[in-house]
């Protein structure tokens, strides 16, 4: 039975951004084990969504804008 509160969504991303996404939650708190790798990482996307969006609504799309850079850049390895 589905949640009338949520809303499924499918995406696909890059194999080396799922490689570079599974290998940072290992470094962090949300990190439990292999079997629960995937699940782990959907939450992870969903909280940071929920940042992202949050930072939007009370700091401007500017302020959001530069915090996603930020984020993805350090992520991915991009440099500054």
């Amino acid at each position: 039975m589905s949640n009338p509160e949520t809303v499924k969504v499918e995406i696909e991303i890059p194999k080396k951004l799922w490689e570079a996404l599974t290998w940072y939650i290992r470094l962090t708190e949300y990190w439990i084990s292999n079997d629960e790798e995937e699940r782990v990482c959907k939450k992870y996307i969903v909280d940071s969504l929920r940042q992202i969006l949050d930072c939007e609504a009370h700091n401007g799309a500017q302020d959001a804008a530069r915090f996603i850079e930020r984020e993805l850049k350090e992520r991915l390895g991009l440099g500054s």
